[in-house]
């Protein structure tokens, strides 16, 4: 089981969970004008469009408060009941807010490694992206996110 005790950890952890956060949002701008979406209403038209961190945030945090999800213990019961299945993921910005409410809430990095989410995009850049992403994590605190999927 992967757990992170010191106080330099759990900031370190933090940290890159908002580091993750934070460059999906770059990324899912960019992403979102991929392939033939070349200007605005093409964009439009394709329906590619991007998830501020702010409201992915405020989406789990609304999550949260309503399905009661306040300790710990509620959030790894979340991350371990569940399967997530993010369609026209993106660069993953839900994902990696979920990962970071769930941290907030003080669940466990293994049961937050744990979780189970498929990935669906037509977009093949933005699967690699979130690949990348969570490769950083997992390099950096030794740990494997064994129960993810992604689907182009």
């Amino acid at each position: 089981m992967t757990n992170i005790s010191s106080v330099a950890s759990k900031s370190e952890w933090a940290a890159s969970l908002e580091a993750a956060l934070h460059n999906a949002e770059r990324a899912e701008e960019l992403l979102s004008y991929a392939g033939d979406q070349l200007s605005e209403a093409e964009r439009k038209v394709a329906g590619s469009y991007y998830t501020p961190v702010d409201v992915a945030r405020h989406f789990w945090s609304e999550y949260c408060l309503r399905s009661g999800i306040f300790t710990a213990k509620a959030a790894q019961e979340l991350l371990q009941k569940y399967h997530f299945i993010e369609p026209a993921a993106g660069a993953g910005v839900l994902f990696f807010s979920l990962l970071d409410q769930m941290s907030k809430k003080g669940a466990d990095v293994s049961s937050i490694a744990g979780i189970h989410t498929t990935f669906v995009d037509v977009n093949a850049s933005a699967l690699e992206f979130i690949r990348g992403e969570i490769s950083k994590i997992e390099r950096r605190f030794k740990l494997a996110f064994k129960n993810v999927s992604y689907i182009h």
